[in-house]
């Protein structure tokens, strides 16, 4: 006889089905083509504005317009955190 196991037993993960699987790489495609709408408006803001300030001779302003800080397409910055001063 086989010992009987006492206890919950684990679950294993779901499976994705073919159609979640696939309404997942169709979220995932659109989330990705939003992200760069996004950063592609974003630039031409800010490349507009620099411009225009340019052209109105305000030179300190259009040098503070600040471009993306993220790459397009990265929604976050892959950078090693900085330790807070000792102290």
């Amino acid at each position: 006889m086989s010992p009987r196991l006492r206890g919950p037993q684990p679950r294993s993960p779901p499976r994705w089905s073919g159609d979640a699987a696939r309404d997942a790489d169709d979220t995932l495609t659109a989330r990705l083509r939003a992200i760069a709408a996004c950063d592609e408006r974003s630039s031409a803001a800010a490349s507009a504005l620099t411009a225009l300030f340019q052209l109105a001779g305000e030179h300190e302003l259009a040098a503070r317009v600040r471009p993306l800080v993220s790459r397009p397409g990265q929604t976050e910055i892959d950078e090693e955190p900085v330790a807070p001063p000792v102290g």
